[in-house]
Formats: structure tokens, C-alpha cells, sequence
């Protein structure tokens, strides 16, 4: 904000490179920021190393050896944090470089939707790692990992599948109506960015195995590999296509380095039968009945109007619950559920 006064005050500061927006009479309001804590969320992060601003090898290797140091003696885990965001900010640091503020922005809407996509898998995958670290610490084997991987990854794949299919089929008006007209391209940034991280994100398990048994090294070169490629198609595509060539960038990096090369990884180093894994998620994801009702709102209902739009949203999720219920749930699943009704009712 540079300047706060009456039209005609602002308007004599323009020149012949200002351009303006007429918003016909309607209210502007500056971004507000909601200053809030998460305490628990704050106690953990602040006992990690948080490896955001390291731009070296070696520095990395310096702060883990100082945080090593400091719980020496101690049964404590030295975890670091932060250091694989550089694919969810790349973009938008070479957006604002070579595209401008309003690429920015739009791409900005997408990666938010996407934040909130991901953080539905951590939070489920996080609830496992003390059954995970007594599995290794007991030499259960790695049939038992397997069956564990799979049975928690069946689960993130059902409720992130509605949430994913959701925003195909309803994600385009929804963003007009949460971020307004002009964002159309956010709509084909979010979905370049969540349909690859099906793939990681219902293996999020895996993260928490590696902890276990102490393989973080292999996944920070994958990772770093990673970074690296994001950032070379990312810079290419920006020219060229903007905002979407950025997340086309993003997209082919998560979908070679955490579907191909993490997956071949999962099997060879902790030893998980990948293929069983993929089988169980192969038999869970025809589900014709919702998608056929989605298509057919997005053909012949007009999403754009808030109650249609809400109203359809409810339709399809009650069709995809009683589609998954029927056609993909196991008997494990479907108790899980059926436990998690009977406590809301008693209540």
C-alpha cells in the first residue's frame, strides 16, 4: 500500500506506465493475517533443526552435528525440517521474478488448495509412527511393514481420492467464488500439483519407516535431485507458459522422484512389496458411479451459484461414501468406520 487518501489524491500519483483497475464501486479490503499459535505443533518444531536457509552440503552437516550434540546421551531423535520446500517455493520465486505479481498470485490460490490437500495425509500417517518404531525396534520383519504400509495407505487414498476428484469436479467455480474472477488458470495449477501427490502422499508412511530405521540420507540426494530437476524445467517452462508451465514443472518432479525413483527405493532399501501395495490401490480406484455424477453436474448444473454449488458437493460425497462402502471398503475399513460412527452418536 503506498499511499491511503481520496481519488483524486491517489490518482494524480499515476503515471504513464500506472495501470488501473475500475472495480465499478465495489470494496477492496488489503490481506488480513490471522497471528495465531499452534503450541504443540510450536514444542516440536522448535526441538528440529530447521535447515530452511542452508544453501550448502556442508552446512547441513554443521547444524546436524551441533543438534547431535545437544541430545547426546539421551534416546532422542535428531530430526531436520524444512529442507525439501524448496519444490512448493521455487515457483513462486521464479514467478515473481520472471512473470510478475499476478502470476504470483494466481499460482498462489493454487498452491494454498494444495497445502491444505497434503496436510490431510501428514495428518493421518503421523498417528502410526510409535507402532512403526516398535515394528523395527522388535525385528517384526518387513512383511508386517508391508501389510502396515498398505493398510494406512488404502486409507489416505480414500479420503484423499474424494477430496482430489472433488476439486476436478467442483474445484473451477470454487475458486471464483473464494478467490474471484481472473483466476481461472488456478484452477489447472492445483490440479498439475495434487494429481501427482497422490502418489506420496498416500505413501506418507514411508517417511515415518525411514525415520525408523534410520535411511533419511537416501531420501534427502533423492529430494536434492529433485530440487534440482524442478528447477530447471520450472525456469524453461516460466518463460513460456507462465504459472502453469511452473507447476508443470513441479508436477514432473514429484511424479519421477517420489512415483518412480521413491517407489523403487521403498522396495530395494526398506523392503516393502511395492506391488502389493499398488494391487490393493488398483482394486479401490474404479469408482464409475461418482465420477459418472460428476460429470454430469459439471455438464448440465450450473456450479455457479452457491447453493447448487454446495448441494452438488453434497450429492457427490454421499454417492462416493456409499460407492467406496459397497464397491472398494474391507472389512478392516469398514469397521474403522463403523467404530468412528457409533462414538459420534454416543456423544
Amino acid at each position: 500500500i503506498l499511499r491511503l487518501g481520496s481519488d483524486e489524491e491517489i490518482l494524480a500519483l499515476k503515471d504513464p506506465q500506472t495501470r488501473l483497475i475500475d472495480l465499478q464501486g465495489r470494496l477492496m479490503l488489503p490481506g488480513f493475517a490471522d497471528t495465531h499459535l499452534h503450541l504443540l505443533f510450536y514444542g516440536t518444531f522448535r526441538r528440529r533443526i530447521d535447515l530452511v536457509n542452508t544453501t550448502t552440503y556442508e552446512e547441513v552437516v554443521r547444524m546436524c552435528r551441533e543438534g547431535a550434540e545437544k541430545v547426546r546421551g539421551t534416546n532422542r531423535w535428531v530430526i531436520g525440517c524444512n529442507f525439501n520446500q524448496i519444490n512448493w517455493t521455487v515457483d513462486t520465486t521464479l514467478l515473481g521474478i520472471i512473470s510478475g505479481t499476478a502470476a504470483t498470485a494466481i499460482y498462489g490460490v493454487g498452491a494454498q488448495i494444495n497445502q491444505y490437500y497434503m496436510a490431510l495425509s501428514t495428518s493421518i500417517s503421523g498417528v502410526f509412527t510409535p507402532q512403526i518404531n516398535r515394528i523395527v525396534a522388535r525385528g517384526e520383519g518387513d512383511e508386517q511393514l508391508t501389510r502396515l504400509f498398505t493398510r494406512v495407505g488404502r486409507i489416505q487414498f480414500l479420503i484423499l481420492s474424494l477430496v482430489c476428484t472433488g476439486i476436478i469436479f467442483f474445484g473451477k467455480p470454487f475458486i471464483y467464488f473464494w478467490a474471484g474472477s481472473g483466476y481461472d488458470d488456478a484452477y489447472i495449477i492445483v490440479l498439475l500439483l495434487i494429481i501427482p501427490g497422490m502418489v506420496p502422499l498416500t505413501q506418507n508412511l514411508g517417511i515415518e519407516m525411514q525415520r525408523a530405521q534410520n535411511l533419511h540420507k537416501y531420501r534427502s540426494i533423492i529430494y536434492g535431485a529433485m530440487a534440482i530437476g524442478n528447477l530447471a524445467i520450472s525456469i524453461w517452462l516460466c518463460r513460456y507458459l507462465g504459472a502453469i508451465g511452473c507447476a508443470i514443472g513441479t508436477a514432473i518432479a514429484v511424479a519421477l522422484a517420489n512415483g518412480l525413483v521413491m517407489n523403487i527405493f521403498y522396495q530395494r532399501r526398506l523392503n516393502i512389496d511395492v506391488t502389493v501395495f499398488w494391487k490393493n490401490i488398483g482394486r479401490m480406484a474404479l469408482l464409475l458411479p461418482p465420477a459418472a455424477c460428476g460429470v454430469l453436474m459439471m455438464r448440465f448444473v450450473n456450479l455457479y451459484s452457491i447453493p447448487m454449488l454446495l448441494g452438488g458437493i453434497v450429492v457427490y460425497t454421499a454417492i462416493y461414501c456409499a460407492s467406496v462402502w459397497l464397491l472398494s471398503m474391507n472389512g478392516y475399513e469398514k469397521a474403522l468406520v463403523g467404530g468412528m460412527v457409533r462414538k459420534v452418536l454416543r456423544k
